[in-house]
């Protein structure tokens, strides 16, 4: 039931990714909003024994943003750290490199300049890895506003 629960929200946020960055934004941050108990619950079941980790990572790669506009910039980083944590994780993933690359953006956002350069240039080598080149120009812009 648990796994059901997070495959459901993971396909949520796979479809708000959509749209986070266009006109539809409100009405899917909305959506995320009113879905936050669900998506921790989701988010929590991944770090279990019984739980899917790629399944997290997935989910949190997208939430970042969701975490980033509604300023709980503490709450996602602490997601995102536990999840990258429990690796090891596939090099060429895309969502590994989404994950890394949202823990770098709260990082910096949170004023840890240092420690986000590091990420954002962990970010950049995994996304350069997966061969996603949208993926490597985001990260590569979030590194160079983390240089400046």
């Amino acid at each position: 039931m648990q796994e059901r629960h997070a495959w459901y929200y993971l396909n949520l946020v796979e479809q708000a990714d959509r749209y986070l960055r266009s006109s539809a934004r409100e009405t899917w941050l909305l959506q995320l909003r009113a879905e936050q108990e669900n998506l921790r619950t989701a988010l929590a079941w991944s770090l279990t024994s019984q739980g899917d980790l790629e399944a997290g990572i997935r989910i949190a790669g997208v939430l970042y943003w969701f975490w980033l506009h509604e300023g709980t910039w503490s709450e996602g980083r602490t997601w995102l750290e536990q999840l990258l944590a429990r690796g090891p994780h596939h090099a060429g993933s895309i969502p590994l490199a989404r994950a890394v690359h949202g823990l770098s953006v709260l990082v910096w956002v949170q004023g840890e300049r240092q420690l986000a350069e590091h990420l954002a240039r962990e970010a950049v080598a995994l996304a350069r890895h997966s061969e996603d080149n949208i993926m490597v120009a985001t990260a590569l812009r979030l590194l160079v506003q983390v240089e400046l």
